[in-house]
């Protein structure tokens, strides 16, 4: 896997949490640009995002995100003819009010029944939506990587050798010391 894969050593971000940071990506301007960051969590109508102009060029635009920072409720849903807020599926509707505390459940959830059914929503695009003839764009933002992940203690033993230490709190955090 290796071989196959690339390795940035160098990756840099225009902001430290997530709408401005897709804000940034979307638009390609500084968040000092779009504004959209602390204080102002939505998107300026003027400002055309990718998923706009590709869509005006002629691509099917799908977006599918775990999470409430992205969407309808910030303005980064803006040009997709398609957008799945799979989070709202096990969370509600969003509120300002419960954003800070939705995002927590995301994170420390037991398991992330998101990401299945995020593949099982772009594979049904995919497959009966999706014009093969026509170019498209797809986003899709997965909240794993935000989760606590801690492999079985076969392979902690295995690949980490020494010891390790294994806490229970929302799930089992493990970590190796020295």
């Amino acid at each position: 896997m290796i071989d196959e894969s690339i390795i940035f050593k160098n990756a840099y971000t225009n902001a430290p949490w997530t709408a401005p940071s897709y804000a940034s990506l979307f638009t390609g301007l500084y968040p000092s640009e779009h504004r959209l960051q602390n204080g102002n969590l939505w998107l300026d109508e003027n400002i055309k995002t990718l998923a706009e102009i590709l869509s005006a060029e002629g691509y099917e635009t799908m977006g599918i995100s775990n999470n409430p920072w992205v969407g309808f409720s910030t303005g980064l849903s803006r040009g997709f003819e398609w957008f799945d807020e799979i989070w709202r599926k096990y969370f509600g509707k969003y509120t300002k009010r419960h954003t800070y505390l939705n995002t927590l459940k995301l994170i420390f959830a037991i398991s992330d029944k998101g990401a299945k059914q995020t593949n099982e929503t772009f594979t049904n695009w995919f497959e009966n939506k999706h014009a093969p003839d026509k170019p498209f764009f797809v986003f899709i933002n997965y909240m794993d990587t935000h989760n606590i992940w801690s492999p079985p203690r076969v392979f902690m033993k295995n690949f980490l050798g020494g010891n390790f230490i294994c806490l229970l709190s929302f799930r089992f955090y493990c970590r190796f010391y020295e």
